[in-house]
């Protein structure tokens, strides 16, 4: 990859993984939302999802790539089920 697109990749991921955090912290501190504790979890998974996403982005060994690619993709299927639960939840259903 081009170094001006890695700088991009990783400027936007590390970006998006503070913001994903820092939402999942001020709804899970909001006590009268609904659902709080399903976005809250929803919005962790994604910001640690792109934040794991920097040092994959970054790896120039193939092992360590493998390996921090199973650990970004073992976060990132959490999340459909907590979009779920956390839509469930928001519409009364869950």
């Amino acid at each position: 990859m081009v170094v001006a697109q890695l700088q991009w990749v990783v400027v936007v991921a590390a970006f998006a993984g503070v913001v994903g955090l820092a939402l999942g912290g001020v709804a899970y501190r909001r006590r009268d939302l609904p659902a709080r504790r399903s976005f809250a979890l929803l919005a962790l998974a994604g910001g640690l999802w792109a934040l794991l996403s920097i040092p994959y982005a970054l790896a120039t060994d193939g092992t360590t790539a493998t390996v921090l690619s199973v650990v970004v993709l073992v976060v990132a299927a959490q999340t459909p089920a907590l979009w779920l639960v956390f839509a469930l939840e928001y519409t009364g259903y869950g």
